[in-house]
């Protein structure tokens, strides 16, 4: 499920415009209409938070993927890659193992529920910087040259040196793709940062290594 944030009336962490992955939620029906009261959404500090469903309007109410369950008059609504017991004790415990659960419950989503063209469009902007990673995971299969072009002009080597998560699942992406883009690309950052992050200097050298292979 998506959701896009068309008010911030208390001031929260969301940012008006911007698509939201809905990890749970709950909903009633009045009058035989599904209405939304609240979704469970990673939010602009990157937590995992409550809001209101009158920020937003719903841009995809596909539940197929989540598991449902009846409390009093509400029905509460849980993404299937998250829907065990402890998962929200072990999330804010921060236990790595629902953390990465989360993160590949926001791929999914994002995935599924958005195409290509505006997945490209979310990476390449700012509204969407703190889910970068997240985007990328998601357009990781979908990408051809032209795409690759795309990030390239907009992602700066001094962006990705700041960026090192990032940067890592980027230049691994690139590496996939041999091209002249790509290989400038790759010399120019490694020009500028060699020595500064052995996972990243590996990716380049080895592309490099089998270029003309």
């Amino acid at each position: 499920m998506i959701v896009k944030c068309v008010s911030n009336e208390k001031n929260r962490y969301i940012t008006t415009g911007k698509r939201y992955s809905v990890i749970s939620g709950g909903y009633e029906f009045i009058n035989s209409e599904r209405v939304f009261d609240s979704y469970r959404i990673i939010d602009d500090m990157g937590t995992l938070s409550i809001y209101e469903a009158t920020d937003f309007t719903i841009i995809s109410d596909c539940l197929n993927d989540y598991e449902i369950s009846q409390n009093d008059h509400i029905d509460e609504f849980v993404h299937k890659g998250i829907s065990y017991v402890t998962f929200y004790e072990d999330y804010y415990n921060d236990i790595i193992d629902a953390k990465v659960r989360l993160e590949s419950v926001q791929i999914e989503i994002y995935r599924c529920e958005c195409s290509k063209d505006e997945l490209i469009i979310f990476l390449c902007s700012e509204i969407y910087s703190n889910e970068n990673y997240i985007l990328l995971k998601a357009l990781s299969e979908q990408l051809n040259e032209f795409d690759i072009g795309v990030l390239i002009s907009y992602f700066s080597s001094e962006f990705l040196s700041q960026n090192i998560d990032f940067a890592e699942e980027f230049l691994h992406l690139l590496s996939k793709y041999k091209n002249e883009n790509v290989y400038q690309y790759f010399l120019d950052y490694f020009s500028a940062h060699v020595g500064e992050n052995q996972n990243i200097d590996q990716i380049i050298s080895t592309y490099f290594d089998e270029y003309y292979l």
